[in-house]
Order: structure tokens, then C-alpha cells, then sequence
């Protein structure tokens, strides 16, 4: 089984600048930070005691027999990058709602790669596991998103991220010192305005009056009382907004925003990460001869020196 935990991210300066529109001709450059708040995939090879092949947990449960069948479009994309032949099990947890502002699809994204591929021993480095989610969701799902969400929700940490013309990329880590982050952290109020919308789907229709009047009215209360700025996270539209508040001041914007949820938040800096990884509890044999694996694999998940069957052991490597 393998678990892996990937960060959401909050977005300081120089969104949009990360779509190919913009990059292409121009460069991107953004500075993002990764959060405390996280995006869960856990995954394992599917015992083989069941009718179907492969069960798939969301927002709904699938129950397939070939990755070409699953609903889902991103993790059907996905299942093929690491070439499964093997039916799997799947679920996905998050600890803030989708499609608000903080990369969350981003995030399922690398964290559903980085399962995957962890679940056949497939060591990723962070800047491939970025990379392979903008493949994913780019040029697999053609979707019309940028690439700061899936590099930050990779690298973790507080980053200047610079993108060059031809799409690839340097993450800059901030250089200031603990003592000045802690103080930016404690600057730092994240609001959940409670609207969520797909960045896709913005992005295609974006305009001059991007930000809805709800959101211009939260930011103007906040402003009067007491925020030195703030903004809406994310393409637009609602969703999460952050405001930089003195601490003195915090008291005076909750009141202000008392309708809206406060989300605790800190930087996160380990980026995507396995959290938990054991080994795969039956071979490839098991498809074949379900009741010879346990004479075959030891619990190390060595091969016997007992066994005397060659094809099998051959199956086996």
C-alpha cells in the first residue's frame, strides 16, 4: 500500500504569467508557498478475491476491470503513464474543498502520479513528478491550465518560480530567514468565501471584472478593518482569499468577515511526499495461480528456494 501526501498552495504575485499563452512569448515568473492543508492518494494492488479488477474511491466508487474503463479522466490518464497492467485500488482524500483556489486539482495530480508510480517502485525526483503532472493535464486532459500549481504543490516550501519560453522551469527557494517567516506566517489570514469553480473553465472566460461583487465587498470590509491587502487565490471567481493582517488587527477582520470560515494555515516544506509505503501483498503469480503465491513469496517477498516451478518463477521476476 502506498500512501502519498501532497501540499495545497497559496499564491503571492505573478499568476497568469504560468499559462503557455503568456510564457511562450514572454517568460513567467510567480511566488507561490505551499501550505499546511493536504491532498491524500492512497493506492494498493488489488487482492485478487474480487469480480472486478480494479475499484476506484472519489466522489463516486468505480468498480472496473481495465484502466480504460475508469470514469474519472485523470486518474484513467494517469493509470496509463506508469503502464498498470495490474488492477488497483484507489482513494482520494482532501483536507479543503476542490476547484477554490489553492491547486487542489494540481495537487491530486502530482500526488496521483507520485502513488502510482511509488507503487512500482518507481523513484520520481520532485522536478519529474512536476513535470509529468503538466504532461497530464496539459496535453492528456487538454486542459487549459498553467504550471505554477503542480511545480509548487511538488517542491513545497515558500519558491520564486521562473518559467522560460520553452516551457521548462527554476524554483527559486525565498532566502529569508526563519525569524521573517514566522512573521509572515503570522501575517497571514485565509478566509474560505465558500464558492469553488473549475480554473479551466475561468480561465476561458477571463475579462475585466474577473472578481465577482461578493469578493470585491469581503475585500473592502477587510481593508477598513484593518488589513494592509489582500487578494482572491486562484483564476477568479470565488473560492479562498488571503489578506496580509498585522496580528493586533486579526481580532478586527474576524469580526468584520465573521461569516466566513478562518482556515489555519502555516508553509509546508516537504512538498509531495510518501508517507507510507509497504510492500504489495500478492505477486503478478496470483493471476495466474492465486492459491500457489503464498508457497512461492515468502513474507519478505522473496521467491522460495523451495519452489520448483520455473515458469512461475520466471512470472515472478
Amino acid at each position: 500500500m502506498i500512501i502519498s501526501r501532497t501540499p495545497y498552495r497559496v499564491s503571492f504575485f505573478g499568476g497568469g504569467t504560468d499559462y503557455p499563452v503568456w510564457f511562450r512569448e514572454h517568460g513567467g515568473a510567480v511566488l507561490a508557498a505551499a501550505i499546511n492543508h493536504y491532498c491524500y492518494i492512497t493506492c494498493r494492488f488489488m487482492p485478487p478475491f474480487f469480480e472486478h479488477a480494479s475499484r476506484i474511491v472519489w466522489s463516486k466508487i468505480e468498480l472496473v476491470d481495465r484502466p480504460s474503463e475508469i470514469e474519472h479522466p485523470a486518474i484513467r490518464a494517469a493509470a496509463e503513464m506508469p503502464k498498470i497492467e495490474e488492477g488497483f485500488e484507489l482513494h482520494h482524500n482532501g483536507d479543503l474543498p476542490a476547484r477554490s483556489g489553492l491547486g487542489s486539482s494540481s495537487a491530486f495530480s502530482v500526488g496521483l502520479l507520485h502513488a502510482l508510480y511509488a507503487l512500482h517502485d518507481h523513484e520520481m525526483s520532485k522536478g519529474e513528478l512536476a513535470e509529468r503532472a503538466i504532461h497530464l493535464e496539459q496535453n492528456l486532459l487538454r486542459e487549459n491550465v498553467g504550471v505554477q500549481d503542480q511545480i509548487q504543490t511538488a517542491f513545497g516550501g515558500v519558491n520564486r518560480i521562473e518559467i522560460k519560453p520553452d516551457g521548462t522551469f527554476d524554483v527559486q527557494p525565498v532566502a529569508i530567514s526563519e525569524e521573517r517567516l514566522s512573521e509572515l506566517e503570522n501575517h497571514l489570514l485565509l478566509f474560505y468565501t465558500g464558492v469553488s469553480r473549475n480554473a479551466s473553465d475561468i480561465a476561458a472566460r477571463l475579462s475585466d471584472q474577473i472578481s465577482p461583487n461578493f469578493v470585491n465587498d469581503i475585500y473592502d470590509r477587510a481593508v477598513k478593518a484593518g488589513a494592509i491587502g489582500g487578494k482572491l487565490l486562484g483564476a477568479g471567481g470565488g473560492g479562498f482569499m488571503l489578506f496580509v493582517v498585522r496580528p493586533e488587527d486579526h481580532l478586527k477582520v474576524l469580526t468584520a468577515l465573521n461569516e466566513l470560515l478562518l482556515v489555519p494555515m502555516q508553509f509546508d516544506w516537504g512538498g509531495t511526499q510518501v508517507i507510507f509505503k509497504d510492500a504489495p501483498r500478492y505477486s503478478q503469480t496470483a493471476h495466474h495461480r492465486r492459491d500457489y503465491t503464498r508457497y512461492i513469496v515468502g513474507e519478505n517477498g522473496e521467491i522460495s528456494d523451495l519452489d520448483v516451478r520455473p515458469v512461475l518463477r520466471s512470472r515472478l521476476r
